[in-house]
């Protein structure tokens, strides 16, 4: 389960983590701003498996 940030980015609501709509993460809240916590959002290993979605209500 997830929510949408004020960035509009899918947000794991247990870690707060924040995905863009290809999958690549795009902050991790708990990461420093700079040093290897701030590498770890660029890595590879800390995106997502994107699925193709629909908006319908």
């Amino acid at each position: 389960e997830g929510r949408l940030d004020e960035n509009g980015h899918l947000q794991c609501s247990y870690h707060g983590w924040s995905f863009s709509g290809c999958g690549s993460c795009t902050r991790i809240p708990q990461a420093a701003t700079s040093g290897p916590e701030a590498r770890a959002v660029k890595s590879p290993r800390a995106c997502a498996i994107k699925f193709p979605t629909m908006v319908s209500q």
